[in-house]
């Protein structure tokens, strides 16, 4: 519901922060042995999913400070199969995970493949002893492989709203349409960017907002050099180019606002840009920050626009 933001800490830690006063965090979560490369909200808000260069993915909640989910195998984590030899720790670097279908699923990326996996979270700890016991799960439902890349950078799905779709940026510079109720790549757009893809966004809206359904088959792509670019899913054409802020060596975030009127993406000259979807110049600068601004998140319920920066600060900015 926008009242909390998590941050990801250059000490491996994530912090939440409390979004009308982002001074004073509320928790913070500590485990990842490598740097915390994403963060993910459930859509309840109770669950926060994190990926890290140590190969694994974890789910936090609220009420503990440890993981109550840790994703470190490929297949599951049943213990009377562990033996099993289809069941390997990943070799790959989870790049990014997110919770799909209504909290019911969990997507991954790992090299070049997309993991499905679904999951039981068993919260009722009524004693000490029972604390200890973990009886949290997750067993693959499917993986899929892109056509022709060694590597997916970049991935987003919809978990606001039932939808099928998992839209992923390849090393090979393609955008990749998968549909997981068939487990089959169904679209491909090609040299979709100059370079590799380090941002996907679909257009999710919100959950305190609603929109003609058309209006969702808008996507977002951007890569260095080479801007961001809006995508109407239905023609397979780019619609629109937006390339006013500079983005030459940092993979700076994108987002859509939910009314889907603007777009919001960092920028290495130190601002935040807003840009109006109907038009390729930028509408705003957002200043203040010392360093690159690499993320950007709209508030889904407030007209608030959080940005991040290198310089380790989180600002806030409203009309």
């Amino acid at each position: 519901d926008g009242s909390q933001i998590a941050c990801v800490a250059a000490d491996k830690s994530i912090q939440i922060l409390k979004s009308n006063r982002p001074e004073k965090f509320n928790i913070a979560f500590t485990g990842h042995d490598l740097p915390v490369t994403s963060v993910n909200w459930s859509r309840t808000g109770q669950f926060l999913l994190s990926t890290s260069m140590d190969k694994t993915a974890r789910i936090w909640c609220n009420e503990s400070k440890e993981p109550v989910l840790i994703i470190s195998n490929d297949s599951h984590n049943f213990k009377a199969e562990a033996s099993n030899y289809e069941n390997k720790p990943f070799t790959r670097d989870i790049n990014y995970a997110a919770f799909y279908y209504m909290d019911k699923f969990i997507v991954l990326a790992s090299g070049s493949s997309i993991y499905l996996y679904k999951y039981h979270l068993d919260l009722d700890k009524l004693d000490d002893v029972k604390r200890y016991q973990h009886n949290n799960r997750y067993k693959l439902v499917t993986k899929l492989q892109t056509e022709s890349s060694q590597s997916i950078t970049t991935f987003d799905c919809v978990n606001e709203f039932y939808s099928y779709i998992v839209i992923c940026g390849t090393s090979s510079k393609n955008l990749e349409i998968f549909d997981m109720n068939i487990s089959k790549c169904i679209q491909v757009i090609p040299e979709a960017h100059t370079r590799s893809m380090h941002a996907v966004a679909i257009n999710k809206g919100s959950t305190f907002v609603a929109h003609p359904s058309r209006a969702y088959n808008l996507v977002l792509t951007s890569a260095v050099t080479d801007g961001i670019k809006l995508w109407d899913l239905r023609t397979s054409k780019c619609v629109r180019h937006y390339d006013a802020h500079i983005n030459r060596s940092h993979p700076v975030g994108v987002c859509m606002s939910p009314c889907m009127r603007y777009i919001a993406t960092g920028s290495e000259d130190k601002t935040a840009y807003l840009y109006d979807v109907r038009s390729n110049t930028y509408s705003d600068r957002l200043t203040g920050h010392r360093d690159v601004v690499f993320d950007v998140a709209f508030n889904p319920k407030q007209p608030q626009l959080a940005t991040a920066s290198l310089d380790g600060q989180l600002r806030l900015y409203t009309p």
